[in-house]
Parts: C-alpha cells; structure tokens; sequence
C-alpha cells in the first residue's frame, strides 16, 4: 500500500489499547502486551494497514487522503487488571522515544481504545 507522498503533511500513527478490569487482582504487564502485540515503526503498518479497527482506518485514511502516516507505536493487551505503574511508564516511555525519532510531524493519529487504568 502506497501511503507516503514526499509533500505529503506527517501525522503520526499512534495506538494504546486495553480494557482494563480493576476488581481483577492479576495485573496486567509490559510481557501482556509484548505477547499480544506491540509493533513500532514499519511492523505498524504491516500489522495493522488492512485492519477493520481505527489503527487500520487511520492509514486507509492517509493513503485515500493524501498525507503520509508515519507509524510510531500500537500495542494491546488482552482485557486484564490494572496495568502496572512500571508498565505503564515503560510503555509512555517508549512512545515517547519513537515519536522524538520520527520528528517532525504535524500531528498525531492515537487510537486510545479502552479504560487502559494503571496503578499510578
């Protein structure tokens, strides 16, 4: 799927997904969401382009639209407990390191799906 147009705007697709159960007592970790599926850069598209979710409409949308969707970061983990307060700062921390590499943007896409509750 062609979706980059070198004049094209950068908007960032980003996708942070989880249902969190807080009466569950298991909580949910970095290894929850590694094992279900967090993917960065070009394994975004791979992963997510022909997708009937809004990571998949976001680059359906860029290639029918015209702007370049620069994939940073998507990660789910099935519906759990509460997200670990290290997981969670892990997971903002890497979000945070691919989005400073793929400067500059002019925007962001994010998929923010579910109550995705941490311990902090």
């Amino acid at each position: 799927m062609g979706f980059v147009k070198s004049s094209a705007r950068r908007v960032g697709v980003v996708g942070l997904l989880h249902e969190s159960n807080t009466f569950l007592a298991v909580p949910t970790t970095r290894d929850n969401f590694v094992h279900a599926s967090l993917t960065t850069g070009s394994a975004v598209i791979k992963r997510w382009a022909e997708s009937k979710h809004e990571l998949g409409g976001f680059i359906q949308g860029a290639h029918k639209f015209g702007f370049a969707a620069i994939p940073i970061m998507a990660t789910y983990a099935i519906p759990s407990g509460t997200i670990t307060a290290g997981t969670f700062e892990q997971l903002l921390g890497e979000l945070q390191t691919e989005i400073k590499s793929n400067l500059p943007l002019d925007g962001l896409l994010l998929a923010l799906h579910g109550a995705t509750v941490s311990e902090s």
